[in-house]
């Protein structure tokens, strides 16, 4: 656990002499480890907008039909958004020529991901501006829950904590070092996939058409090695979730006792995104 800073040291220190000189001796007790903050294995970046399309936070945070209306108002935007960005992404990298400069790649791509940030966070903003407090207020304990480490990620996170200088870069950098890890770990599986893809090649349904037209191309995964895939999935899922285990420790160790504790608070009321599904009268009936 690192110290507090020098002036609360200080302070510290001042406020036990004059406890010990006013109070008769006791005996010593053992001091207790603090307890884990027990930070969970999140769900990435989740926006206020992909939130407010959840049925689970709709109903926890009692969601009107008019406020639902405009949630999916501002999430059919910004699928459109993302669609004529994207398209503009590929036009840009392709007018580059066929052997890139890879410094103009990078430039466009920290563009992009500039672009897309921005995007998001104008989304969020604007609908958390049609929420009531005390709805915007489980909200951001909700997105706190379901993000997990990667909502160390955020200034705002770090501000409330309070975290020093060096915290913030230790914690930075255990958060890049596993989103590394997991990157290449969802790199292993697309290769796990691509070596099990048969090629599948269907005649043009038209035969009178051109001979410009070009074959139905598909590929999908060679069921003789399907069952290895799946073994290959479990392992790697086993391995990503040992990273954001770690992830969680490494944070925890970084962290002093009061930013737990408040940690804990910004969490609040623990939050299923998964409830169970509540049986029907026609069921319970069927049943009895």
């Amino acid at each position: 656990m690192r110290r507090f800073g020098i002036v609360a040291s200080l302070l510290v220190t001042l406020m036990a002499t004059h406890a010990l000189a006013q109070a008769p001796a006791v005996e010593k007790k053992a001091e207790t480890k603090p307890a884990p903050v027990k930070i969970r294995n999140g769900m990435g970046n989740a926006t206020v907008e992909r939130l407010l399309i959840m049925p689970a936070v709709q109903k926890e945070i009692k969601l009107t039909a008019e406020q639902e209306k405009q949630a999916k108002s501002q999430n059919a935007k910004t699928d459109e958004y993302y669609r004529q960005e994207g398209k503009q992404y590929l036009d840009m990298i392709k007018q580059l020529g066929e052997n890139p400069d890879p410094e103009q790649v990078q430039a466009i791509r920290q563009q992009r991901v500039l672009a897309l940030k921005t995007s998001r966070d104008e989304a969020d903003r604007s609908l958390l501006k049609i929420l009531s407090g005390p709805q915007r207020a489980r909200l951001l304990e909700i997105r706190m829950q379901l993000e997990g480490a990667s909502a160390f990620f955020r200034l705002d996170v770090q501000d409330r904590l309070n975290l020093s200088p060096d915290q913030r870069e230790e914690i930075r950098n255990s958060l890049i070092n596993a989103s590394q890890s997991l990157r290449q770990n969802s790199d292993r599986e697309q290769e796990e996939i691509r070596q099990r893809l048969v090629r599948i090649t269907d005649a043009p349904k038209n035969q009178q058409a051109s001979s410009g037209e070009q074959e139905n191309i598909r590929v999908r995964v060679d069921p003789a090695k399907e069952k290895g895939l799946e073994e290959a999935r479990k392992n790697l899922a086993k391995e990503a979730d040992a990273t954001q285990t770690g992830l969680a420790q490494e944070i925890e160790r970084v962290l002093t006792k009061r930013q737990r504790d408040t940690y804990r608070k910004m969490l609040g009321k623990k939050f299923d995104p998964n409830p169970p599904a509540v049986p029907s009268n026609n069921s319970d009936a069927a049943e009895k």
